[in-house]
């Protein structure tokens, strides 16, 4: 219901028809009906219901919109969250693999030094344990990196398909993905500017 259904509503309407008892005089002036006039409408008796319903829509309006813009808000989120949580586990993996090489060192140098019997195969054991800690933390935070990555991917809404569509491997900078970031952050730091977000 719209809001001019609110007010008086004037319309003019024409009609014209044939009317006759008998076939013969079908053609003649006398058969034909015309008709011409104005019809007035006035919304007396139901204009609080009609109120009501264009209120209602338009609250439904706003409902729509708010909706959407919440929606927008959570897939900022999502993304923002995604790209967070990757360079996170990035400097942690990056600081593993550090770990890891100096950890290798420790067991190359405590193998020389048992071998010249400086000391006891309980210390080669010990940084061996400390290397094999150091590789397990750094395979899972491999794996971490790579579940991040997914989870940014389907953040920015990339890699997805349809069942049965076969899809190529495409490389990062072919689909365009640290652009879409780039415009995606870009946007998200002006809602904040003008306090959308």
């Amino acid at each position: 219901m719209a809001t001019a259904d609110l007010y008086p509503r004037i319309t003019l309407g024409a009609s014209a028809s044939y009317q006759t008892l008998d076939s013969r005089s079908l053609g003649s002036w006398d058969s034909h009906l015309w008709q011409v006039g104005p019809s007035l409408s006035l919304p007396i008796f139901d204009r609080g219901r009609r109120r009501a319903t264009v209120e209602l829509k338009r609250m439904d309006q706003q409902v729509a919109a708010v909706a959407w813009q919440q929606a927008v808000l959570n897939a900022w989120q999502e993304v923002d969250d995604a790209l967070n949580d990757q360079a996170a586990e990035r400097q942690r993996n990056q600081y593993l693999r550090t770990r890891e090489a100096a950890s290798r060192e420790q067991l190359t140098f405590a193998r020389t030094r048992a071998a010249n019997g400086l000391v006891s195969g309980i210390d080669v054991l010990q940084a061996e344990l400390r290397w094999r800690q150091t590789q397990d933390a750094l395979v899972q935070s491999d794996s971490s990196l790579e579940t991040s990555l997914v989870r940014l991917f389907k953040a920015v809404g990339c890699g997805c398909r349809r069942k049965g569509v076969p899809q190529r491997r495409r490389p990062l900078a072919e689909m365009g993905l640290r652009q879409d970031i780039k415009e995606r952050i870009s946007v998200r730091t002006s809602c904040r500017r003008r306090g959308l977000y």
